[in-house]
């Protein structure tokens, strides 16, 4: 019988260490699997919420610039609102 130390937790007495070698590659192998999906759910979940972010401030400025181009329009309304005054009341000539 032949004892092989590959791992701490995983002593065991094999009567073929080939098979022994291959289970423990394959354990490995699912541990890193598992470890490697962790890391790429944790970086997904990172980039939709760094997503959402950049789509909230994306709404923001197209807010600020609908707001924007509303005072514009009301301002230069305003200012023929008040040149027409004075022509009309002969404030100031045509």
């Amino acid at each position: 019988m032949v004892v092989i130390k590959l791992l701490p937790q995983c002593k065991r007495s094999c009567d073929d260490p080939i098979n022994m070698y291959i289970a423990m590659f394959y354990r490995c192998a699912l541990e890193g699997a598992e470890k490697l999906f962790s890391q790429v759910q944790d970086t997904v979940f990172k980039l939709a919420k760094l997503a959402d972010e950049r789509l909230h401030r994306l709404e923001q400025c197209l807010q600020l610039r609908q707001f924007e181009k509303q005072s514009a329009e009301v301002t230069y309304a305003c200012i023929l609102g008040i040149f027409g005054f004075f022509v009309e009341h002969r404030l100031i000539g045509k």
